[in-house]
């Protein structure tokens, strides 16, 4: 909240008017977070040509916004700043909005934002799609897992793998186990389907307990000793 405001709260009207018309970015912005406080449907256009502002702060407000919103029309302009706005800041807020939509819509440019320039977008992306919870995901997310240097991307991937945890989820996984030699995914993999609890990865971990690598056996006895529990 900003001293821009009058001691009493204006009509829905007035806060578009001033979002959009405001000379002030630190106004519009406030006006923005303000319109999205009120969850009024009848500001979603407004609020949706406030994430195109020409100011950041704007953006990441008018997307904040709505994100307390779920409607149909919202989904893809929240794909168009994940995928375009220059400020990752934004491209985080709409990740964020985009989970909170669940429309498998957004799937493909979440996917994408696996590999955005910035952790915090790429994890946001990766929390999003655990939230959403489809499969087309895994992909995606166990790629990342693997390969992004980041811890914070790494968790959010092995955290939304486990949420997802369908028997697709297992079934690519196991697939995934027994096609690569790759030490860092095959412990990887163990972990997340130790976690899933689904019965049927025991089969592919259990040949692993006689590993060279230390690693991959003692992670192969700690997922089994779970599957079999």
């Amino acid at each position: 909240m900003t001293n821009y405001d009058h001691e009493y709260e204006l009509t829905t009207e007035e806060y578009i008017d001033r979002m959009q018309n405001h000379y002030d970015p630190e106004v519009r912005a406030n006006a923005a977070w303000r319109l999205g406080r009120s969850r009024d449907f009848a500001a979603i256009e407004a609020l949706i040509g406030a994430t195109r502002d020409e100011n950041g702060g704007v953006r990441v407000r008018a997307v904040e916004s709505l994100a307390n919103i779920r409607d149909e029309r919202i989904v893809q302009p929240l794909i168009e700043r994940l995928s375009s706005d220059d400020d990752p800041d934004v491209r985080d807020g709409a990740a964020k909005a985009l989970a909170l939509q669940g429309d498998v819509q957004g799937l493909p440019a979440l996917i994408a934002a696996l590999t955005d320039d910035r952790a915090m977008v790429r994890a946001q992306a990766a929390d999003a799609l655990g939230s959403i919870g489809n499969e087309q995901a895994v992909p995606g997310l166990v790629d990342a897992l693997v390969q992004d240097a980041d811890p914070s991307v790494r968790y959010a991937c092995s955290q939304s793998l486990t949420s997802i945890g369908t028997e697709g989820v297992v079934d690519q996984l196991i697939a995934l186990m027994q096609q690569t030699d790759d030490l860092d995914y095959l412990v990887k993999m163990m972990e997340i389907l130790g976690k899933i609890r689904n019965p049927r990865a025991a089969d592919v971990i259990r040949p692993l307990l006689d590993h060279d690598d230390e690693l991959v056996s003692t992670t192969a006895e700690w997922a089994l000793s779970i599957l079999d529990s």
